[in-house]
């Protein structure tokens, strides 16, 4: 998995080093992006958490009003325990790469669109915060030792660009899990479950 994180990652950078001869032609489209996730896990016990995604993306237009967006993103994503009153949280490089389909109007001004695909992540930030009550012990537990920092899974959507501005919506499915296979046993099996999931809503620049 971290091979193919590496490879997805080196691609996008070769592709940035070739996006000023490509922009010139209207194929592709480099930008910046940003947005809010609400994310949570498969567990009664944990809501969702407010997080954060931000990174540069690509457009690539196709013919038959497909296009294809890989980004490369920091995302923040997590849970809170109702039961403690405490939020637990992952940082991400994510690599997520779309599938577009949708018709242009207004000369190509404008578009709405549906979009799906694949996404790869690793983990390089961690966080608890909220009710300090047993957090010791819970840091101990949330230790690199007992996560799984790699993440895989799938997201679906749709949304709107006109002009430069593109706004999306989509829900993503995690199919990892944050618990790790050497994890001790004092680690939560809570964290055996499905890794975060949830709805996030994107607005890009793309010239």
């Amino acid at each position: 998995m971290k091979k193919i994180l590496t490879t997805a990652v080196a691609a996008m950078l070769l592709l940035l080093s070739a996006a000023g001869a490509q922009a010139q032609e209207k194929r592709m489209h480099f930008g910046v992006k940003a947005g809010a996730n609400f994310s949570t896990l498969n567990y009664n016990d944990y809501k969702s958490n407010l997080g954060y995604q931000a990174g540069i993306a690509l457009q690539f237009d196709l013919p038959a009003w497909f296009s294809i967006e890989p980004d490369i993103l920091f995302h923040i994503k997590g849970a809170q325990d109702a039961e403690y009153g405490r939020s637990q949280g992952l940082g991400y490089l994510e690599v997520p790469i779309n599938l577009q389909w949708g018709p242009r109007f207004l000369d190509g001004n404008m578009r709405v669109f549906i979009q799906g695909g694949p996404y790869l992540g690793y983990a390089i930030s961690k966080d608890i915060k909220g009710n300090e009550t047993g957090s010791e012990g819970e840091r101990e537990n949330f230790s690199w030792d007992n996560i799984n920092r790699f993440e895989y899974g799938a997201a679906v959507g749709l949304g709107i660009k006109i002009f430069a501005f593109q706004i999306s919506a989509e829900y993503t499915w995690n199919f990892g899990t944050v618990k790790s296979a050497t994890a001790v046993e004092s680690f939560p099996d809570i964290f055996n479950n499905k890794n975060f999931s949830g709805f996030q809503v994107n607005l890009a620049i793309l010239f």
